[in-house]
């Protein structure tokens, strides 16, 4: 699990962030604002806005639950005391939640080697059970085979959806990634796999889990037939299944940050899959941020019910209305079918919970769609680049020009690199084609040329080099 650093930026200012650190690092640093981001346990970056305060944020809620789990613990162990006749069960009990209670320990001590030395306190963040819920680890991990068929049938259904898409759109960006089983799903087929959550339980297992396995406890006190089944030992593992995936987990880039505000460069993202996250915000304040991250032509895929993790019914929309709030963001609709599943279950209890999940493919539309460029856009670069040039001397040798900055480093022609010079600042297309045009003493009767240089800049704008801005120029 490495850092992607060609597609990071800093959350606080949004310049670009190098992911690159020593080994021992504990934190990696944005070199124009100094915000300095936490690296948990060395290798998870801690990509919020503001991270020293929402680590304290953070710190408080896992601080709090601790405490509030010990009280449990002395509860359940007075239980059996009480109750002589279910002594071993409240035994069994207490032992389940304290090793569940030192699972997120260990993730507070995580945190708490990265709070700032003058450190205040701040309101903890409240309505965060999703971030110590260890189900989550279960149905990812434990390998039992209801949790395996469940899991196994959402990500087919989403591999089949993005099939034909698996050369021309390799990276992919997985939204409130969990315990990284979809993610790592995902990694079997395609090059590059970014997974965000804002969970530092989740981001912690996952870690782990390159390295070796996790024990924990499921507590299903309601709505089960046998007792041995209300307190049950899992352990969670990787390694134990087979060295393919352990090795495609561990080319899983995990971030921790917010889905409204990534941590990604604009259009740097092929594919951004929703599996159960796009009913957690609203739709249009999460549209707006896939949309920033994703390359024109990316493609967005839904998958899950809406349940709608928010208050505000105003945003609240049934399947058919989506349509067209994804086309006023610029989405063509490619797709879209049901699938029904099971939710987290669990054979032995009495409630047994299906969802008839909502599937859909959108897709980005070119910024050249309906031509765009015959309407004199403003064009400039999408982000810093750098280039180095390689080749053999000689007056016969034209040089390989390696340009760095886009989704992954591209080889162009010396041409090229002088049109992307006249776009230091941003220029509309018509100035840009002139000055071309002067530098290289070009008639603009040169139609052919004309068409080669536009077509350059729209392969471009593919690749995350070049990006139209409005402007008043």
């Amino acid at each position: 699990m490495y850092i992607p650093s060609r597609f990071l930026i800093c959350p606080t200012c949004g310049h670009f962030l190098d992911g690159h650190h020593p080994i021992e690092a504990s934190h990696i640093t944005c070199e124009k604002c100094k915000t300095k981001y936490p690296l948990i346990e060395g290798r998870v970056p801690f990509l919020f806005d503001r991270p020293d305060k929402v680590i304290r944020q953070f710190h408080g809620y896992y601080r709090n639950y601790v405490d509030h789990e010990k009280k449990h613990e002395s509860k359940v162990e007075q239980f059996g005391v009480d109750f002589p006749e279910r002594r071993s069960f409240y035994q069994l009990l207490a032992k389940g939640l304290r090793k569940n209670r030192s699972l997120v320990e260990q993730v507070l001590q995580s945190l708490q080697a990265h709070l700032p030395e003058k450190s205040i306190d701040e309101e903890p963040l409240d309505k965060m059970a999703y971030t110590t819920d260890l189900s989550y680890l279960m149905r990812d991990w434990s390998g039992e085979k209801a949790h395996e068929e469940e899991v196994l049938k959402t990500a087919k259904s989403i591999l089949e959806m993005l099939g034909p898409y698996y050369d021309s759109h390799p990276s992919v960006l997985v939204l409130g990634a969990g315990m990284g089983r979809i993610a790592v799903e995902l990694g079997e087929q395609f090059r590059e796999v970014v997974a965000l959550d804002n969970s530092p339980t989740m981001a912690y297992c996952f870690n782990h889990l390159m390295k070796g396995s996790l024990s924990f406890y499921d507590i299903q006190l309601k709505r089960t037939f046998h007792q041995s089944e209300m307190v049950k030992e899992i352990k969670a593992s990787i390694k134990d299944r087979n060295d393919d995936l352990i090795m495609t987990a561990q080319r899983i880039h995990y971030l921790l940050g917010n889905a409204l505000n990534m941590p990604l460069k604009d259009g740097s993202m092929d594919i951004v899959v929703s599996a159960y996250f796009t009913d957690v915000f609203p739709l249009d304040l999460l549209l707006e941020e896939v949309d920033r991250v994703l390359r024109p032509g990316g493609l967005f895929l839904h998958f899950g019910p809406l349940e709608y993790h928010f208050s505000d019914e105003s945003a609240m929309y049934a399947a058919d209305e989506f349509r067209p709030i994804f086309a006023k963001y610029g989405f063509d609709w490619i797709t879209e079918t049901t699938l029904e599943n099971t939710n987290f279950c669990r054979p032995s209890s009495m409630l047994q919970q299906s969802y008839k999940n909502w599937q859909f493919l959108a897709q980005k539309r070119m910024v050249t769609d309906k031509g765009s460029m015959q309407k004199n856009p403003c064009l400039c670069l999408a982000d810093a680049i750098t280039y180095k040039v390689e080749g053999p001397l000689g007056k016969h040798h034209d040089p390989s020009i390696i340009l760095y900055g886009g989704r992954e480093p591209l080889t162009i022609t010396p041409v090229l690199l002088e049109i992307l010079k006249l776009m230091s600042n941003p220029i509309r297309l018509e100035q840009l084609l002139a000055d071309f045009f002067h530098l290289f003493e070009i008639t603009k009767e040169e139609t052919e040329t004309r068409k080669m240089v536009v077509k350059s800049l729209e392969e471009l704008m593919e690749k995350g080099i070049v990006k139209a801005q409005e402007s008043s120029l």
